[in-house]
């Protein structure tokens, strides 16, 4: 979906799994957005979202509260948030090392 729809190539492996990986503020829900990345029915918008080194969190269908455990560690993480261009370079190295990639 992701290539089809917005042109960017990824793969399941170059992804964290079982991890919280950012924290943000739930600003809005809709249930129309022009935004290409809207799914519906409804979608969220976040505001100040900030990545931060993965934290490692059994995740759950639904929303859940998280551990005081994981929170805490969610809280230290965010101390020391994590540049989303360090990773946008790592991804065009890797466009560049491998141009036929589908």
């Amino acid at each position: 979906m992701v290539k089809n729809d917005h042109g960017i190539v990824c793969h399941a492996s170059q992804f964290v799994r079982g991890a919280i990986v950012a924290t943000a503020t739930l600003s809005a829900v809709v249930c129309h957005s022009d935004d290409p990345w809207f799914r519906g029915p409804y979608g969220w918008v976040f505001d100040d979202v900030v990545m931060v080194e993965p934290v490692r969190c059994r995740g759950q269908r639904h929303l859940w509260p998280l551990s005081a455990d994981v929170q805490h560690r969610v809280a230290q993480a965010y101390q020391s948030p994590l540049q989303p261009w360090r990773f946008m370079a790592i991804e065009s190295e890797s466009k560049v090392s491998e141009p036929n990639a589908i």
